[in-house]
Formats: C-alpha cells, structure tokens, sequence
C-alpha cells in the first residue's frame, strides 16, 4: 500500500509490485550519480522533454522503496516509455504541493 502523503506511487511489472519515493536520502544519490548541482536540472530536462536513459534508470533505483536484486533487475528491464511515465508520475506527486500557496 503506498502512501500518498509521502509521495509514494506503486506500479505492477510482470506481476511484481514495485514502491517509489523520492526522499532526501534518494535525490542526493541522484545528484551524486548524475554529477548535478541540484535535483531541478533533472526536472527541467523533462520539463523541456529531455529524457536521459542513465537519468531515468538513477532516478528509479534510487526511488525505489524494496531495492532488491530482483526489483533492481525489474527497472533495468522497463521499455523506455514506462521509465519515462513513471519518473514523470514520480516527480509529480513528490513535487505536487511545491508550488502551492499557503492558505
């Protein structure tokens, strides 16, 4: 069960639940892998539809709650548009209240 306070999202590969987050600990890991200043280069790459396949492989391991061999094993095996959605969906509902006004 994912909780969507946290900005978790779940998705169903070859009948295996797999659980993302992006947290703290896994942006860092992110910047580190990908040699960024900041996590909102990724971000504005998709914004302007520039999608890395060793951006969108980071990001999922990264985010990713069970980070087993098989699970790991699962996201090297994600066509392209799947990887591209979910890191889309990921980013969505981690970063969905950043631009809010408070009430």
């Amino acid at each position: 069960m994912t909780n969507a306070l946290r900005g978790e999202i779940e998705y169903e590969y070859q009948g295996q639940k797999l659980f993302f987050c992006l947290t703290m600990q896994s942006l860092a890991e992110i910047e580190t892998h990908l040699n960024l200043n900041s996590f909102t280069e990724v971000f504005t790459n998709m914004q302007a539809g520039i999608f890395s396949a060793r951006a969108m492989i980071t990001i999922l391991k990264s985010s990713l709650i069970d980070q087993s061999e098989a699970n790991l094993q699962s996201i090297e095996q994600l066509p392209p548009d799947t990887s591209i959605s979910l890191v889309k969906q990921l980013v969505t509902h981690s970063f969905a209240n950043m631009h809010k006004k408070k009430a």
